[in-house]
């Protein structure tokens, strides 16, 4: 697992997310840093952001649930759909992520609060 955590500061992920000169890669470190890592309130923006633009650029994909800290969940098959990939290529993006960040990506049903 590539340690993200030491990576960043809370000073610098805010420094360079204000910054209108770095590339997309360096500010999507820092945002992901800032969810990851980030106090409590800028985690919250972030998530409402990020559900904002997902809702803009994905509006045909819906979440099945969500986990007990409020991140939406999607169905597998509907995501690789909506990304144009296979299942076997989002799972093995997903298995990436949790490599990388060292936390879970891929749950089960029972492990996500449905959506009424």
């Amino acid at each position: 697992m590539s340690d993200i955590k030491s990576q960043w500061d809370l000073e610098m992920a805010l420094q360079v997310i204000q910054q209108e000169t770095v590339t997309s890669e360096v500010w999507a470190d820092a945002a992901r840093w800032l969810l990851l890592y980030g106090p409590p309130r800028i985690q919250e923006i972030l998530r409402q952001a990020s559900s904002i633009a997902t809702q803009n650029c994905f509006p045909r994909l819906q979440s099945a649930g969500y986990t007990d800290e409020g991140e939406p969940c999607y169905d597998i098959r509907e995501l690789a759909t909506t990304l144009g990939l296979t299942e076997q290529e989002t799972i093995a993006k997903m298995q990436e992520l949790e490599r990388q960040q060292g936390r879970t990506q891929l749950f089960t049903e029972d492990a996500i609060r449905k959506v009424q």
